[in-house]
């Protein structure tokens, strides 16, 4: 049966205020008007929220990333792709009233007692954490938060952003994360990642004096830029200086960071007329730009080819009438060539 909208609207104030009077009244949930030290706590306030707090707030959501680029352990040619330490940090704003949350609230967390000492704490360090204190540190609603775990977040709505160029069967060890709910509805996200990632066009013809891109791909995993758009995190986009002289075999060379409404591969194929021509999807991207140090290849590869090359000349100088010299030189100079040829093409991509 319908009922009037008049009577709709009754019905659900009756509602919410019988769910709010049960949960108040039951013994086994905390009172969430003076607050409390657990999760439990915030999925009972969530519940009095007048709307679904897992629905987007918005029909087309904007979501600014950040990609600071920490460490690289290795760039594995012979599979195109590398390993390396990086934050990422998402941020999006709900402008729906959280009030409700933050009401009497003794988990409320407040920028100001982050660091006492910043000039001490902060001393040599440029990571993700500092960056993001940083510009969260201004206006005074932006001031005070309450510090989510990963369950409490799936209690709101959050962006199913991914790592597009992800690789080794889509694996991360992440090795630490922080979430920040801020009163005026900003949500902010970071994460320390290590992963494998995939190099999306490695170029091979100049080598060893070659130059690649380490890049970052971030994605919706599921919608295209009608529901979805990623911006650059600017002051949050960049990289660790200090750990470039540790890179192995490699130097840096550039950076470049934005974002672009990517066309998906299936776009393009004559057989799928039924989709629009015009669907794209929003990418995040970070590209560093890296020189390989050819010194040590000259070194540990080239110079150590040649000089067995010259060895095996030397069978030539033999008389012919020492003749188990000559051929134990030419079959050791033939099997340890064989073995280096074998050890340098196993490298090679």
């Amino acid at each position: 049966m319908r009922l009037p909208k008049n009577w709709q609207s009754s019905w659900w104030c009756l509602s919410m205020s019988l769910s709010a009077m049960c949960t108040a009244s039951s013994p086994n949930t905390r009172d969430v008007s003076s607050g409390g030290h657990s999760h439990q706590d915030l999925r009972a306030r969530v519940q009095l929220l007048p709307f679904a707090a897992t629905i987007p707030p918005e029909h087309r959501m904007t979501v600014k990333v950040g990609v600071f680029f920490d460490h690289l352990y290795s760039v594995e040619s012979f599979h195109h792709s590398y390993q390396a330490d990086f934050w990422l940090a998402y941020r999006w704003h709900d402008p729906r009233n959280l009030s409700v949350l933050f009401h009497n609230n003794d988990q409320i967390e407040s920028l100001e007692e982050v660091c006492t000492d910043k000039e001490r704490q902060y001393k040599g360090r440029d990571d993700g954490q500092r960056r993001l204190d940083a510009q969260s540190h201004g206006a005074s609603t932006r001031s005070r938060y309450i510090e989510l775990d990963n369950d409490a977040l799936h209690a709101f709505w959050h962006p199913d952003a991914h790592i597009r160029n992800l690789g080794d069967k889509g694996k991360t060890i992440i090795h630490s994360q922080l979430i920040r709910l801020f009163e005026d509805g900003t949500f902010e996200q970071l994460q320390l990642v290590f992963a494998r990632l995939q190099m999306p066009e490695p170029y091979y013809g100049s080598y060893p004096f070659d130059q690649q891109v380490l890049t970052v791909h971030i994605e919706s995993m599921a919608h295209t830029t009608k529901r979805i758009v990623f911006q650059p995190l600017a002051n949050f986009s960049g990289m660790n200086t200090r750990n470039i002289p540790r890179w192995p075999g490699w130097t840096f060379a550039g950076l470049a960071f934005g974002s672009i409404d990517a066309a998906p591969d299936y776009v393009s194929l004559h057989e799928n007329t039924h989709r629009p021509r015009c669907e794209r999807r929003s990418r995040f991207f970070l590209n560093i730009c890296v020189t390989r140090q050819y010194k040590h290849i000259l070194t540990s590869l080239i110079i150590p080819l040649i000089i067995q090359v010259v060895i095996t000349w030397t069978a030539f100088f033999v008389g012919i009438q020492q003749l188990m010299p000559r051929v134990a030189v030419a079959f050791v100079s033939y099997v340890s060539l064989n073995n280096a040829a074998s050890a340098l093409t196993s490298g090679l991509p």
